[in-house]
Order: structure tokens, then sequence, then C-alpha cells
């Protein structure tokens, strides 16, 4: 039986990891050795202790790569991070 997630608790964030252009939509240029020791991806979940003004589902982050969990859910692979590990919320 598959189970979901029912709540994320304290300041963690649950991400799917986005496949980097190096630019961002507002044309901020993420640099090759940025891009090789973070990565970009897109917020799904966030916990009960994260407030509203920090982060939201369907924001993009900059996050270091050394810094995650990697989570199956639903088949879907995910990335739980602390809250503190984002680096940039992007356009």
């Amino acid at each position: 039986m598959a189970q979901s997630i029912k709540r994320l608790l304290g300041k963690r964030v649950v991400i799917r990891k986005i496949k980097g252009e190096g630019v961002t939509e507002g044309g901020i240029i993420i640099a090759d050795t940025v891009a090789r020791l973070f990565a970009t991806a897109e917020v799904v979940l966030v916990g009960d202790e994260v407030p509203f003004e920090k982060v939201a589902v369907g924001d993009k982050v900059l996050y270091p790569e050394s810094c995650n969990t990697p989570i199956k859910h639903n088949n879907e692979e995910l990335t739980l991070i602390h809250l503190d590990d984002i680096q940039l919320v992007l356009d």
C-alpha cells in the first residue's frame, strides 16, 4: 500500500529538482561554478513552521546540492531540505 505525506513538520521543505538552463526568467545568469554546487528546484510542500512570506508552494529556489535527503513519493523523486538551506527564491 502506497503511503502519502499527511503533514510536513518543522521548517522543512519538499522540492522537485528542475533541470537548470543557466538563466532565470527574470534574467539572472547562474554561473557554471554555481550550477555545480547548487541546484534549482520547485517547492512542492512546506512544513508547518515555515513562514508563508519566506517560501510557498510553486516557488523556484536555489539550494546546495550537498544538503538534501532524497525521498520517493507517488513514484516521483523528490528532495527534503531544511528551510535554512534555501539560498535564493527565484522569479
